[in-house]
Order: structure tokens, then C-alpha cells, then sequence
């Protein structure tokens, strides 16, 4: 069993790293841990963060834990000059705060994005498509099931329910 610990200097955040790496074999024995998994052989990683944030609501939470999971799709940093700041820029309008975009993937026929949201508040909300990839080649938004299957032309405007998740397509437009 190896643990690490990472102390960031940008923002307030612990990271425990922990790997257990079993050897095989046909003796009967155990492995018994504080949490809910099983190990035969082989490795297994696994990781916690620690923070403390002044907003405690639930979706600065959520934020905090799926952008330590896996950084979010809208906070890829592009290369910048040599010694220079870092430029962040997103491809993505204002979303809001209680929106969280899961994943983001080119649909079957390499037409589209594929955009599944979930809303992380409980709170009944709406996403402005029209402003969402405003600049970019995309257009024709429509509603989808997880498949890509359309469900329904969106206008302006995809309304959430509490905890609803949704999933978009943007279509590309013709010739760009």
C-alpha cells in the first residue's frame, strides 16, 4: 500500500493519493478496508480531497468535486507564449451556476456534439442555447436521448427540472 500527498498553492486543496497493489495467488485471504470494494489482484488506485471554501452550498460543491475528479471540459487551457500567463478561453457562453456539463462528445455521424447537463442545485433553470456556442460552427440545437436520437427542436431555450439531466445536440452548420 503507497499514499502521497499533494498540498496545492493556488487554491485551497489536499489531494490523498493511495494505491494497493495485490499479488495473485490461491490461498484464501483478505483484504479489509473502511470502504465498500473487494481487490483479487492487480492494483487499484483511488483518491480524496480535502478543501475549505467560504460558499457551502451544494453547487460549489459538486463544482469542487467533479472539477478535482477530472478537470471540467471548460477549463481547457490552451498553450500560451513561453514565460507568459496562461489565456483561458472557452468555446462555451454563460452557462448557469447550477449547470454542469458531464460530457461533451462528436455525435454518431460526426455531425454534432453530443452535450449532457446536469442541473446540480435543485432549483428549476433554463440554458439560453442561442448564447451557449455563440462564434463557433455550431447550430441547429435540438434535445436528445443518450444515444443522439432527437426528442425535440430547441429555439432559444432548454428548461431543467431539479437534479434533471438533459442531454443537447448542436449541430453543425453546412459549409463551416
Amino acid at each position: 500500500m503507497r499514499c502521497g500527498i499533494r498540498l496545492f498553492n493556488v487554491t485551497k486543496r489536499i489531494e490523498f493519493h493511495f494505491s494497493c497493489r495485490k499479488k495473485g495467488g490461491t490461498d484464501p485471504e483478505g483484504l479489509y478496508v473502511a470502504f465498500p470494494f473487494g481487490l483479487r489482484d492487480g492494483e487499484f488506485r483511488w483518491h480524496y480531497f480535502l478543501t475549505s471554501m467560504t460558499d457551502r452550498s451544494h453547487v460549489a460543491a459538486v463544482r469542487f468535486g467533479w472539477g478535482s475528479r477530472v478537470p471540467f471540459l471548460s477549463r481547457v487551457l490552451p498553450a500560451g507564449p513561453v514565460r507568459g500567463e496562461p489565456v483561458a478561453r472557452s468555446f462555451l457562453g454563460p452557462v448557469p451556476e447550477n449547470l454542469h456539463l458531464v460530457a461533451c462528445r462528436p455525435d454518431a455521424g460526426g455531425q454534432g456534439l453530443i452535450l449532457h447537463w446536469r442541473e446540480t442545485a435543485g432549483v428549476a433553470t433554463s440554458l439560453d442555447v442561442r448564447k451557449l456556442l455563440r462564434g463557433t460552427p455550431f447550430s441547429d440545437f435540438s434535445v436528445v436521448n443518450i444515444i443522439g436520437e432527437k426528442l425535440e427542436a430547441v429555439a432559444s431555450e432548454v428548461t431543467f427540472g431539479p437534479f434533471e439531466v438533459r442531454f443537447l445536440k448542436a449541430g453543425l452548420v453546412p459549409g463551416r
